[in-house]
């Protein structure tokens, strides 16, 4: 049942968001060449593809990080038993 409830979550974020628009400074500044012509949007080339994958890449990281954190705390969390000494054997003997 969470699952189903996880993957519709998902779906609905998914289709529910819509394309946008980059700012105007960003925007102009992927349009002008080095020479300061500015160039038709067809024209931009890889340079915006490689923005948007490096942003992604950016993100994809501070989530990791971020992540990584929680699901050490998680485990931490379901490991510990009441009365546990730091450094101690969880299970004495084993």
């Amino acid at each position: 049942m969470m699952k189903r409830l996880w993957i519709l979550t998902l779906v609905a974020a998914l289709g529910a968001s819509a394309p946008v628009a980059a700012c105007p400074n960003c925007k102009a500044a992927v349009l002008v060449d080095e020479k300061g012509n500015v160039k038709p949007p067809e024209q931009a080339g890889d340079y915006s593809k490689g923005i948007n994958t490096s942003i992604f890449f950016m993100l994809g990281a501070i989530y990791g990080v971020f992540g990584a954190a929680a699901f050490l705390i998680v485990r931490a969390y379901r490991n510990y038993e009441p009365g546990m000494t730091a450094g101690a054997p969880r299970h004495p003997g084993a």
